[in-house]
């Protein structure tokens, strides 16, 4: 079920069955108006029409409830991190050596047991090991909650220090739930769709109609336009299968004038002979802005394009080219622009017998007098050159073709991730070069060395490499958002980043260095809505229907069971969620396997429900419970708000003891709002379950 595609089920449905009364049954309307209503006829077409009004209301009663189901926003039931050893504690280091499955992870992501001598590795793991690899990463989901909070703890702002963060769920509902956080928030979206062209291996439906993969695009789109800032840009690949229907889509979401190129990325240099036609070396590599307040693109420089600058002068500005100061329009069409122009060197006025020159008279004085007049090395061009020093010229305009030696190839990228990991792992990944370049891109003048590089395809996380690469190029403080909804995202998207991290160059699954670069990464996995499905239950025994009076049941079953029959289910967010937010679960599926009971992260679901970036994590216990307390900074209309939220089990507690100890050890009234779930006498508290019902129904943004 898309967003887009979804219909009012009801009013199609009753247009259907007007016209099958009036064109297979008789002409309902006339007939009623023409006898007393007590003919067969007419009285069969009644049956048949109050029949099908019921039905129809029940399937419209069902639409409704799944339609709710889909657009609301989606449970975060999983929140971890993996980090480099440089920004772990020193005091967790014994904790991190006890832990086998952590030890295990390493030998099989980082293939510890095929390191040589150059990699300092003795053959087992010990604080010499810890010390010497600032760069392994641990990840907190083989840990236990305590040792999680001990390491939150230890950062005084986790938004600032967080590097990327992963999202393993269905992209359209992971775009909904980071709606709120990330909105006007993205410098630049890249994605490689899925082709539509048939593959069986592709975690996507690859096979669509043109107008069902239109759908399945067009509401992922439209999130993430929300998303992109005014000056932020979008980029997506994709073959001549879809690209002219994904043109024309995305002339609709961010509108035509937005348009910015169509790339042609050479994708390989050798022609496949078993084409029956034509051989594809090349895709569409789409470009769109969301605002014309993007008004100018720039790539770097490069050696090519600074070899014409020399300084055959030596003038202090440094090196310069010149350019034809002769204007290609005639005297006749420029008479403004003619004038007489002396010689320096040899005192000789000049003018061109044909053509008028470039420059005013006015802005000719200023080049004189600012000495931008090259005339030869001995005065003898017939006509000065105007010189354009290196210092002064911006990057280079981008061209529509991308050439495979500046951009890397499909072939580059395979055998890049079978060296990284030892084997083939993924078909048909991006290379990083051609990220990479998009990334070097300025925009109006300014170098994306900060901001978000978001892609919600993340298939093998291609993009999160890439990222990685431009900081560790231009120690630059870009981060990456990567939705990925298939087992990649374990398999081979989330170990990928974990050995980028501890080298940059690998050969046969063994790194060849360890020239790394810290990393905080959070990754999280989000329900799906199939979960939601899964997970509602209609309550039994004494329900409301047993008490109703039986001319009233026909009613209640067409127009209110699922509605209060489901309303403790799980997806709902039943009242007993609050209470014990901790014994919050619900069934979820990975990699379409049943999965036990899951814990539902309620903290982070809320943050992303407030767009909350947050700051510190902190858990203590009082009156024998657990307190996780989070602080917050929330953009409002009225500007920046410092945030505190609270959670804990609510049953007896003894509200005065907890206000004293809370206010005292968080400074409660130090915050411009404080959330608690449930009742409290907390400084400034505020329940925040009415905030969160109210964020989780809201309707996806997708005008």
């Amino acid at each position: 079920m898309d967003y887009f595609v979804h219909k009012n089920l009801q009013k199609f449905l009753e247009g259907e069955l007007k016209f099958f009364l009036q064109n297979e049954v008789l002409d309902v309307d006339e007939l009623i108006k023409a006898n007393d209503g007590s003919s067969p006829p007419v009285l069969r077409a009644r049956t048949v029409r109050d029949i099908a009004e019921r039905i129809i209301s029940f399937l419209a009663q069902i639409e409704d409830f799944q339609k709710r189901l889909f657009e609301k926003k989606k449970f975060v039931v999983q929140t971890d991190y993996m980090v480099t050893l440089d920004q772990v504690p020193d005091d967790l280091y014994d904790e991190i050596l006890e832990n086998d499955e952590q030890l295990e992870q390493w030998r099989d992501v980082y293939n510890t047991d095929q390191w040589d001598t150059d990699l300092k590795w003795q053959g087992e793991f010990d604080q010499t090991f810890l010390n010497n690899h600032p760069y392994v990463m641990i990840d907190t989901a083989l840990f236990d909650d305590e040792f999680k909070f001990k390491l939150l703890s230890d950062f005084d702002d986790i938004e600032e220090v967080t590097d990327g963060v992963l999202v393993n769920g269905e992209n359209f509902q992971s775009l909904n739930l980071i709606s709120e956080k990330y909105q006007n928030e993205v410098d630049c979206v890249f994605i490689d769709p899925p082709y539509n062209t048939g593959g069986r291996d592709f975690i996507y439906k690859d096979r669509y109609q043109h107008s069902s993969w239109l759908s399945m695009m067009a509401d992922r789109l439209a999130l993430a336009k929300n998303l992109i800032s005014d000056e932020g840009a979008f980029f997506a690949t994709i073959d001549d299968n879809e690209k002219t229907n994904l043109t024309q889509l995305c002339d609709l979401v961010f509108g035509s004038s937005n348009f910015v190129a169509d790339i042609a990325w050479e994708k390989r240099y050798t022609r496949s002979n078993n084409a029956k036609m034509f051989s594809s070396v090349k895709d569409g590599l789409l470009c769109y802005r969301t605002t014309d307040k993007l008004s100018l693109l720039r790539e770097p420089r490069t050696e090519d394009s600074d070899s014409i600058y020399s300084n055959p002068d030596d003038d202090p500005r440094g090196e310069w080219t010149s350019v034809s100061y002769v204007n290609p329009a005639s005297k006749e069409d420029r008479p403004n622009l003619v004038y007489s122009i002396e010689n320096p060197i040899t005192g000789k006025e000049v003018t061109h017998p044909t053509n008028a020159w470039k420059y005013s008279p006015e802005t000719h004085s200023e080049h004189v007098e600012e000495d931008r007049l090259y005339w030869g090395e001995d005065g003898d061009y017939e006509y000065p050159r105007l010189k354009r020093f290196l210092s002064e010229v911006g990057g280079l305009v981008p061209v529509d073709i991308w050439d495979y030696e500046k951009t890397g190839t499909t072939d580059e990228a395979s055998i890049a991730l079978g060296h990284m990991f030892g084997e083939k792992v993924f078909d048909n990944p991006k290379p990083t070069r051609l990220i990479e370049r998009i990334g070097r891109i300025k925009y109006n003048g300014n170098k994306l060395e900060q901001g978000y590089f978001l892609d919600f395809f993340a298939g093998s996380g291609t993009t999160g490499q890439a990222v990685m690469n431009l900081n560790r190029e231009d120690n630059g403080n870009r981060k990456y958002l990567l939705v990925e909804m298939g087992q990649y995202f374990d398999s081979v998207l989330r170990p990928r980043l974990q050995k980028t991290a501890f080298s940059n160059e690998w050969s046969e699954g063994v790194p060849e260095n360890r020239d790394g670069q810290p990393q905080f990464i959070k990754y999280h996995r989000v329900e799906s809505y199939e979960d939601s499905l899964n997970n509602i239950v209609l309550s039994k025994g004494q329900s409301r229907q047993q008490a109703l009076p039986i001319e009233e049941l026909n009613d209640y079953v067409e127009s209110y069971l699922l509605e209060f029959e489901s309303e403790e289910s799980g997806p709902l967010l039943p009242e007993s969620a609050f209470s014990d937010p901790d014994g919050f679960e619900l069934k979820i599926e990975q990699n379409g396997a049943s999965r036990e009971p899951t814990t539902v992260d309620l903290v982070e679901t809320f943050h992303y429900l407030i767009g909350a970036n947050v700051t510190q994590y902190w858990s203590a216990i009082h009156q024998d419970r657990k307190y996780v307390v989070t602080e917050c900074d929330v953009d409002t209309e009225s500007g920046v708000e410092t945030v505190l939220t609270a959670w804990r089990r609510t049953e007896d507690i003894n509200y005065e003891e907890e206000k004293t100890w809370f206010d005292d050890e968080f400074d409660s009234e130090s915050y411009d709002r404080v959330y608690v779930n449930g009742e409290s006498q907390i400084a400034q508290a505020e329940p925040l379950e009415i905030t969160f019902r109210e964020k989780m129904e809201e309707s996806p943004n997708v005008a």
